[in-house]
């Protein structure tokens, strides 16, 4: 008996550790090493509070989403004007050890929005490369990415202009920090 309580218990135990590395139901993740430290953990979207009422607010600058991590000693980032996104684990673009995190945000006014990647350094979050504009009728993210991987710790990103009444991509390679 106490041995089958044992057994019962470690399974429901781990079970539970299970349960706790997935993101909660509803929201956009993506998984990855984000710190380096060897495991896969998860990165999930959590958007403002007032997303579903942001034509009722005063302050649009409230609207900002976040990114939450499997792992609590993984630091949040915080993306401002973002009321919707999809994180995604971009790969380890600079050769650190650790997974990038891209996400195409979704806000209330445009379909002209700035691209983020996220690093982890010691010190923090930063982006990887500069915020570029993406322009989110253009193309299929999903079969045509905006940041694709070369070699030495550069990625090609594509951005978006207006040329006269046409949209036209601008892609260019740069330098991952």
């Amino acid at each position: 008996m106490n041995r089958l309580f044992c057994s019962l218990a470690t399974t429901l135990l781990a079970l539970s550790a299970m349960a706790q590395q997935r993101p909660p139901e509803g929201y956009n993740y993506a998984q990855g090493d984000f710190n380096g430290d060897g495991k896969q953990e998860y990165v999930y979207f959590v958007p403002p509070k007032d997303a579903e009422h942001w034509d009722e607010l005063d302050d649009l600058d409230v609207l900002n989403g976040v990114l939450k991590f499997t792992d609590p000693a993984i630091p949040e980032i915080f993306v401002k004007q973002c009321v919707m996104g999809a994180p995604r684990n971009l790969g380890d673009l600079n050769g650190d050890g650790t997974d990038e995190i891209g996400i195409q945000p979704g806000w209330v006014t445009s379909n002209w929005q700035l691209y983020r990647i996220f690093a982890l350094k010691p010190e923090g979050w930063i982006d990887a490369v500069e915020p570029f504009t993406i322009y989110l009728d253009a193309d299929d993210f999903d079969q045509n990415p905006p940041v694709k991987k070369l070699s030495g710790g550069r990625v090609r990103i594509t951005t978006y202009e207006w040329l006269g009444d046409t949209i036209v991509p601008r892609p260019k390679a740069v330098k991952v920090k």
